[in-house]
């Protein structure tokens, strides 16, 4: 099944909201604590992506959404959230918003999070299920979708 993957998606938005932001723009200057904010989520949003990406490595399980997982992966980041990754992806649009001075960037964030809810996890959840049955449903019941 040929789908956009989530990284795509996300760059597909970032790539919108960024114009977004800068032609919605509140104050002509960014407050300095704004790029602070920015800066903090933008790197929080890197080091989720990156740890998440090293846990299904080591785990030796897909990344891919749409393929059935060959382990519970429910270490490190993961246990924190439960879509380190696809939370990285959001805080990082949720940024621009912050360097721009605009709320209009923030659309792009929250179409973001909707669409891969419906359209990712709940399939990436049913996967879950099936493949791995009550521990997977300990390991829903301790940590949760996104924060």
């Amino acid at each position: 099944m040929k789908q956009l993957a989530p990284p795509k998606l996300f760059l597909l938005l970032l790539l919108f909201a960024i114009p977004l932001g800068i032609t919605t723009r509140a104050m002509k200057e960014t407050p300095t604590g704004f790029y602070v904010m920015g800066i903090l989520l933008i790197n929080i949003g890197i080091l989720l992506n990156y740890f998440g990406d090293q846990e299904f490595k080591i785990a030796g399980t897909t990344i891919k959404p749409w393929e059935k997982p060959t382990h519970l992966v429910s270490g490190g980041v993961f246990k924190l959230t439960r879509n380190p990754m696809y939370l990285g992806m959001a805080f990082i649009l949720i940024s621009v918003a912050f360097f721009f001075s605009s709320i209009a960037p923030l659309a792009t964030a929250l179409l973001f999070i909707i669409i891969i809810t419906k359209k990712y996890i709940k399939m990436e959840e049913q996967n879950m299920l099936e493949q791995f049955g009550n521990d997977y449903l300990i390991y829903k019941k301790k940590v949760r979708r996104w924060l």
